[in-house]
């Protein structure tokens, strides 16, 4: 067990939650009222529905994610921005993770 190695992917963790929602939400829960944590640019990349948490889980219990590119933006979109994206997957992961059936 590498406790500075530990240390430094907690503090780039809650860095990267800061960068992306803020101080005064950052430490609050992830909840499936994501959009709560985002903005209309993030609430319109969700949408799409390039990036989802299925109803069902694996043999093991885990949530199941289902990305498709094709969906993750529109030919016209002005959030063809890729850190849009990524947040927005970053916010997927969370409320799979953080799902309390997930795992059982």
């Amino acid at each position: 067990f590498d406790v500075i190695k530990t240390a430094n992917r907690i503090f780039t963790y809650w860095n990267r939650k800061v960068d992306l929602v803020g101080t005064d939400k950052a430490f609050r829960p992830l909840s499936p009222l994501v959009f709560d944590f985002f903005g209309a640019r993030y609430q319109h990349a969700m949408n799409l529905g390039g990036i989802r948490i299925l109803p069902h889980f694996d043999d093991a219990g885990r949530a199941i994610l289902f990305g498709y590119r094709e969906y993750w933006i529109e030919d016209d979109d002005e959030n063809k921005d890729n850190d849009v994206m990524l947040n927005v997957l970053w916010a997927v992961i969370h409320l799979a993770v953080n799902d309390p059936d997930n795992g059982e």
